[in-house]
């Protein structure tokens, strides 16, 4: 158990940069995170990054030798950005929360190096404006983010399962909105603790309303028919 806490300050940057590429291979193969409860993801991934924080600073302050992880704000931002492009069923309002949890764990912990007064200076300099710009985006997420409704109309799904055409009613009140036809890549789903992955691309994007009159029947396993015309997926 020892070794293992000596070894909390190498597993704090690695857990980000694992995380880092993880989103980004998502991104890559148009992978999506669907969560089924997005208060436990929340907590779950708050919770991880806060004990390892935590535990890095206890066990810093006991080392001569500290790395230098100055970029690990930077790093945290890039992560956070690819991870709003492939989560789903998560609020703005949540995500922005978690987003400044991350991002002040990853501050904390740059704080802790031994470098000369320039460097300090100058990542000082840009943490803090990374800091100002996250806690900006965040406050505009939690109060304006979940302006709007997001609505399942229809999903079916194709003849041996293969593929899920989705039918989307993004309703924007007053400003309108848009209707969105998603596909699903069955074969790719991959369940995990908290929701599933799935591969997922964008077929069909419409003016909000459409939804009313749209039909979507599957002509075969890579043709589907939106009101009677086919597209290929």
């Amino acid at each position: 158990m020892r070794k293992v806490l000596e070894q909390i300050p190498t597993i704090f940057p690695i857990f980000m940069v694992f995380m880092l590429v993880f989103a980004a291979i998502c991104t890559a193969f148009n992978y999506v995170l669907i969560v089924y409860n997005q208060k436990t993801w929340v907590i779950l991934n708050s919770l991880i990054e806060l004990v390892l924080t935590v535990l890095y600073i206890v066990n810093i302050t006991k080392k001569d030798k500290i790395p230098n992880l100055f970029f690990l704000p930077l790093l945290s931002v890039i992560y956070l950005l690819l991870l709003s492009q492939i989560i789903d069923d998560v609020s703005h309002a949540y995500l922005s929360i978690h987003a400044v949890i991350c991002f002040v764990c990853c501050l904390i912990v740059s704080f802790f190096h031994k470098g000369n007064d320039m460097a300090k200076a100058i990542s000082g300099i840009l943490n803090s404006l990374l800091l100002f710009a996250v806690l900006g985006v965040a406050f505009l997420g939690i109060i304006f983010g979940d302006f709007g409704s997001t609505t399942i109309i229809d999903e079916v799904v194709s003849q041996r399962g293969y593929h899920s055409a989705i039918l989307i009613n993004f309703d924007q009140g007053a400003l309108g909105g848009s209707t969105i036809v998603n596909i699903e890549y069955n074969r790719t789903k991959i369940n995990v603790l908290i929701g599933k992955m799935v591969v997922r691309k964008t077929l069909y994007t419409a003016e909000w309303g459409e939804f009313q009159t749209m039909t979507l029947n599957w002509w075969d396993e890579n043709t589907l028919l939106i009101n009677g015309m086919p597209y290929r997926i």
